[in-house]
């Protein structure tokens, strides 16, 4: 497991999820995007989409190909063998 790489990421995944929030619940978009976001609304739903998908490669990506996870299985070799 990548830890120290996971974290970070997952950490600013969240603060670009609670910015999406903001835009879909409140209309607040952050003071150096103003001007050039349009769809407020359309603008939080995509941050939420990249927040998910930033969040789900570190865990299934990162966390979860780790060396120890493949310790439990079978090695791919002793599969095709």
């Amino acid at each position: 497991m990548r830890l120290y790489i996971a974290i970070p990421f997952v950490l600013v995944a969240s603060l670009y999820a609670a910015a999406g929030v903001a835009a879909v619940t409140r209309g607040w978009v952050p003071s150096w995007n103003r001007r050039r976001v349009r769809r407020v609304r359309l603008h939080g739903w995509g941050q939420l989409v990249v927040a998910f998908g930033v969040c789900w490669q570190v865990v299934f990506g990162l966390v979860i190909s780790g060396p120890g996870i493949r310790e439990w299985g079978p090695s791919p070799a002793a599969c095709f063998s």
